[in-house]
């Protein structure tokens, strides 16, 4: 496990043992464990935290006590619930006085080729890895237009 995977498995317990010390929850190993793992689920979902911080603390507990393994599946089911509702956090797109302004000091530092990438992306709505291995050759020249080839 890589160590960034098990400093937020650490954080995500110390979490949760914190909203257990704050609400004075007992939370034994038996059948009421996925129960009360799923009002933890509900209080992230509730308070507007990550559906990650979900995820990591099931995961986090699946890691540290092996025995809970398969046996919290309310708590998996009420994130996947939670996570059909939420649509990912997407990047901000770029409005257009942005990107010229980024292709204006591209070309004012005389680096065209930063210039043409930044204007071609937004033109195009394409994606950094399709932009940036967009090879030479597929770029044919005319006179006052470019045309632009995929593969």
């Amino acid at each position: 496990m890589s160590e960034s995977v098990l400093k937020r498995y650490v954080s995500a317990i110390a979490l949760l043992q914190a909203y257990w010390r704050a609400h004075d929850i007992d939370a034994p190993l038996d059948d009421s464990f996925d129960f009360c793992m799923g009002d933890y689920i509900e209080h992230l979902y509730a308070e507007g935290e990550p559906k990650g911080y979900g995820t990591d603390v099931l995961a986090a507990l699946q890691y540290f006590i092996p025995k809970v393994t398969g046996k919290l599946k309310y708590s998996w089911k009420l994130l996947g619930i939670w996570k059909r509702f939420e649509p990912p956090n997407r990047a901000t797109p770029f409005t257009p006085i942005v990107v010229l302004g980024l292709a204006g000091l591209a070309a004012s530092l005389k680096q065209y080729d930063v210039c043409a990438i930044f204007l071609l992306g937004f033109d195009r709505f394409l994606r950094t890895g399709e932009l940036l291995s967009l090879p030479v050759f597929n770029i044919q020249f005319g006179t006052s237009k470019a045309v632009i080839t995929f593969a």
